[in-house]
């Protein structure tokens, strides 16, 4: 999205990032702790040595070798702030409280599932395009301009403009959701074109530098969302007694 009353495709770009960034936001690695050093290093801080003396059962050693490292934590959590029964049970808490964080009985697992959700989301822009059919509307001019998306009833197709309709949407592409709302939902929100009453200032997230990029954006997004749900219905239930 950009906001500007002289459209230039630098500008466009500049201020279609800034949007982007809540897809990002969350998945940046924390700030340098000074007691930390490398990303292998195994961790200074007392408390957190004492955290990974739980997981180091003989089992769990003799099946993963690996020491936990800050990162191997950083991605553990991000697992778990995905997993669906976690979001259930500490729903009220979230919207108010920070985050509780219990102990997984498998601890790699978890930050295993961290770190391929946080690398599909900080990249989403280079994941495959999911094949979503192109219905394009006879005796329409091609046309890749975006005013007002909106999703059918069915949810399994994106009415994109006057000229073209993309179907075939998994429903499990829902499941995804940032919020309130899925990741989908929050792209055909916020790729609109919108004029500010007061400033005049026009917001138009098209690119006359690459017209089938929202289109190219949504399928990408459309697998994201998918790898994503994947991903976490791979994890184990957790018991929260």
């Amino acid at each position: 999205m950009e906001s500007h009353l002289n459209p230039s495709p630098s500008g466009r770009r500049k201020k279609d990032e800034g949007v982007l960034k809540t897809f990002k936001a969350t998945q940046k690695p924390p700030h340098p702790d000074p007691l930390l050093e490398g990303e292998g290093q195994k961790h200074k801080n007392p408390a957190l040595q004492g955290e990974e003396q739980k997981y180091k059962s003989p089992t769990l050693e003799r099946e993963d070798p690996r020491q936990i490292t800050k990162w191997d934590i950083f991605y553990y959590v991000y697992g778990l702030l995905h997993h669906p029964g976690y979001r259930k049970e500490y729903e009220a808490n979230l919207r108010r409280e920070l985050p509780r964080i219990p102990f997984a009985p498998d601890f790699w697992a978890f930050s295993d599932a961290g770190r391929e959700l946080a690398d599909l989301h900080v990249n989403y822009e280079s994941q495959p395009e999911y094949p979503l059919k192109m219905v394009e509307a006879p005796g329409v001019a091609l046309d890749w301009r975006v005013e007002k998306m909106k999703l059918s009833k069915d949810k399994t197709q994106i009415i994109y403009n006057d000229f073209l309709a993309l179907e075939g949407i998994p429903p499990e592409v829902f499941e995804y959701r940032l919020g309130n709302r899925s990741a989908l939902d929050w792209i055909i929100d916020q790729y609109r074109v919108t004029t500010d009453e007061r400033s005049g200032i026009t917001n138009d997230p098209n690119r006359d530098d690459e017209p089938e990029y929202i289109v190219r954006l949504i399928k990408k997004i459309v697998t994201v969302s998918i790898e994503t749900v994947k991903i976490v219905k791979s994890l184990e239930p957790l018991s929260f007694k």
